[in-house]
C-alpha cells in the first residue's frame, strides 16, 4: 500500500497480534509504529517471564513475510531461547 489515503491504514495499529506459550512463560507481540503511518514498520517483540524490557529478542521490518518467518523461528525455538538468556 503506498497511497496514504488508502482506508486500510486503519489496521495498521500498535496492537496487531499478540501470543503467548505458557509452558515456557515466553510471549511474541507485533505492532505497527508509528500507528496508522505509511511511513511505518512492523516491530515484533519476543519475550520471556514478561519482562518487556529486556526482550529475548526484536524485529523491525516493513515486510510481512518476514515477520511471518521470524515469529515461526522464535515460538519453534523458544525452549532454546529461553535457556540462552539465562546461560
Amino acid at each position: 500500500m503506498n497511497d496514504p489515503s488508502d482506508e486500510r491504514w486503519e489496521y495498521f495499529e500498535e496492537d496487531m497480534f499478540s501470543a503467548r506459550h505458557d509452558h515456557y512463560q515466553v510471549a511474541v507481540d507485533v505492532g505497527w509504529y508509528p500507528a496508522l503511518s505509511p511511513d511505518g514498520s512492523y516491530r515484533a517483540t519476543f519475550v520471556a517471564d514478561d519482562d518487556w524490557d529486556s526482550p529475548l529478542d526484536e524485529l523491525v521490518t516493513r515486510s510481512l513475510q518476514a515477520v511471518v518467518l521470524w515469529l515461526q523461528e522464535r515460538m519453534a525455538n523458544s525452549q532454546a531461547l529461553r535457556k540462552g538468556r539465562r546461560a
